[in-house]
């Protein structure tokens, strides 16, 4: 790889892992929405990195409606409301023992949606299709056996001491 693409993935990287550690500190409201963050300058010093890598993490975090930055005023922290909670990294980022209400509410739409949403697929998908969705059904019931086998053993120490 050449030096000038190895800067632009390192640079990409550093940008995600900042919007990573920004996104994390919103998500438990150590920056409550309204407030503003600090500024490019602040945050540099504070992380350690390039203006740069600071502007393109704030980019991420509003293409992901956590904050609107404004020139000359800042980056403001968008109300709950405004988050994409369909975000992979948004969901990834939470700490879902912190928002055990959250997690409940995506349970209940997933129950809502799922069942019909793989019938629908199952019965529009080609022959290769079902049978990638067959495959990823075993794997899901691997998981689980796994899981629930992994609860259960952590019980033992509990019982026998």
């Amino acid at each position: 790889m050449e030096q000038a693409q190895q800067r632009q993935v390192t640079s990409r990287n550093l940008s995600y892992k900042l919007a990573e550690l920004i996104g994390q500190q919103i998500l438990r409201g150590e920056t409550a929405p309204g407030e503003i963050l600090p500024g490019e300058v602040e945050l540099g010093e504070m992380y350690g990195v390039s203006r740069t890598a600071i502007r393109e993490a704030i980019k991420m975090l509003a293409a992901k409606g956590m904050v609107l930055p404004r020139p000359r005023i800042g980056t403001r922290v968008l109300p709950k409301h405004n988050w994409n909670y369909l975000d992979q990294d948004l969901l990834a980022w939470l700490n879902f023992d912190e928002h055990e209400e959250l997690v409940y509410e995506f349970q209940r739409v997933r129950l809502a949606l799922e069942p019909e949403a793989a019938a629908l697929t199952a019965v529009n998908a080609s022959d290769a299709e079902r049978e990638e969705l067959c495959q990823l059904m075993a794997e899901m019931h691997t998981l689980v056996k796994r899981s629930i086998k992994s609860a259960g053993l952590m019980w033992i120490p509990a019982i026998t001491s």
